[in-house]
């Protein structure tokens, strides 16, 4: 086994001293993703950007995203919701929630600071062990 540390050092990008979370919050009832500012920045996504999310059928907990040019959901600015990005899928939003047994409405997903390598692909984790229930 080989394996990748993430850590608060590698993972949580810092601005001004000042701690800036990469993470996307989700809704399961709205199907709103909400790309945190620091997200936005440590991804470099722009608005009208796309992204597939993957799940890994092996283990499926884990899930990633890859910016893409084409079939993926637009992100969106919407400055009344968030300061950074956003799309709206109820469906993976429920997927995801489910295949970590989220039962709560809402929650935030870190975004790993490095992205793995698959193939000629670039994916960043989502880390979905954040998910817990109250």
């Amino acid at each position: 086994m080989k394996l990748k540390e993430f850590n608060a050092e590698n993972t949580v990008p810092l601005r001004g001293g000042a701690a800036v979370i990469s993470a996307v919050s989700l809704n399961q009832k709205t199907g709103l993703f909400n790309f945190s500012l620091g997200a936005v920045e440590q991804l470099k996504l722009i608005d009208g950007e796309q992204i597939i999310i993957y799940q890994d059928e092996e283990h499926p907990e884990d899930w990633y995203l890859e910016i893409v040019h084409d079939n993926g959901f637009v992100l969106r600015k919407k400055e009344t919701v968030s300061k950074g990005l956003i799309f709206n899928n109820t469906a993976m939003a429920r997927a995801i929630c489910e295949s970590v047994g989220f039962d709560d409405h809402a929650g935030r997903i870190l975004i790993a600071g490095e992205p793995t390598p698959h193939g000629k692909r670039k994916l960043w984790a989502l880390l979905t062990s954040g998910l817990r229930n109250k």
